[in-house]
């Protein structure tokens, strides 16, 4: 510590000059504190997804997507101000995607998008129109074995009582 009664004119000037400094940095910190606190997490991560989400939905603006994946590489470690800025440069690249005509499913999307709905119909017809062939194979079996059934009763004379001890013991 410097005993003041003791320093020059001009280290006491020098000193003054260094206080001011001091508190002139003070003042523009509390100003720009937004520039030097970090992001909350949550906020990085929720515009990340929305980032992930927007190209996922608009593939005809592939062309944008660097410049997109660019924006998402900045964000670990960003400031407060520094993500407000990246979302506003998101928003901006939002329209321009919409003026030049380019947001949507790309045509191959699109047709893929289109493809799987019709596997999964016809998955879900031709698996309805199996069951309903496994019911009918059934009823067939059913009648086959019952007019199999009559006939033995017609061939053999037997009393009906006879013939189903008979279907008992034989299907069982």
């Amino acid at each position: 510590m410097v005993n003041l009664s003791t320093a020059t004119a001009d280290e006491k000037d020098k000193m003054k000059e260094l206080i001011n400094e001091i508190q002139s940095n003070l003042v523009a910190f509390d100003t720009n504190k937004g520039e030097y606190t970090l992001a909350d997490q949550n906020g990085v991560d929720s515009l990340k997804r929305r980032m992930s989400e927007w190209m996922a939905k608009n593939t005809r603006a592939s062309d944008f997507f660097p410049e997109i994946k660019s924006l998402q590489a900045s964000l670990d470690g960003i400031s407060d101000a520094g993500l407000k800025r990246v979302a506003s440069e998101f928003e901006n690249i939002k329209m321009q995607a919409a003026d030049a005509g380019q947001m949507g499913l790309s045509f191959g999307d699109t047709l893929k998008k289109t493809f799987g709905g019709l596997a999964r119909y016809l998955m879900t017809y031709a698996s309805f129109y199996r069951i309903i062939g496994v019911i009918k194979q059934g009823i067939n079996t059913v009648k086959e074995m019952d007019t199999a059934l009559m006939e033995v009763r017609k061939v053999s004379g037997d009393s009906l009582k006879t013939l189903h001890e008979w279907q008992k013991t034989t299907f069982s």
